[in-house]
């Protein structure tokens, strides 16, 4: 879709949505300059953030994410407040983090690894795919 690499999670139980992200450190648009030469309202739009013409929301789509976020999405529905700092929240942010662990151990979720580590085994790679699925433990002994 784009020239790079993101990666996120997110779980819900129906009210809350819970949010982790792996690359925090990435803003939320993703940079692709081929919608900003052929989109007018692209352009305009990262013209607008440049001049400093956009409100704390808009702006959030230039900026660096947090590692977590957590929406009640009844109250909340455009998931703009984020709760996970607020102390009401605490119990329920630690649930839902827990259930994403889960889900991610469960379905054998590969997304961090990159993915010539896993395609093309190397020496290089810290486990060939196979095993890490399988959950064996790997030693690697020199093949």
């Amino acid at each position: 879709m784009t020239e790079r690499y993101d990666f996120s999670r997110a779980v819900t139980d129906g009210k809350y949505n819970y949010i982790r992200y792996f690359m925090p450190h990435r803003p939320r648009g993703r940079d692709s300059r081929y919608s900003y030469q052929v989109q007018a309202n692209w352009r305009a739009y990262e013209a607008a953030y440049e001049a400093g013409n956009t409100n704390e929301i808009q702006s959030q789509f230039y900026q660096p994410k947090p590692l977590e976020q957590f929406f009640d999405t009844e109250a909340d529905p455009w998931q703009v407040d984020n709760l996970v700092e607020q102390p009401a929240s605490k119990a329920r942010v630690r649930s839902l983090s827990k259930e994403l662990d889960r889900w991610i151990l469960e379905t054998q979720d590969v997304g961090l690894i990159p993915e010539l580590d896993w395609a093309i085994p190397s020496a290089s790679s810290m486990m060939p795919l196979p095993y890490f699925l399988s959950g064996e433990r790997w030693v690697e002994d020199g093949k």
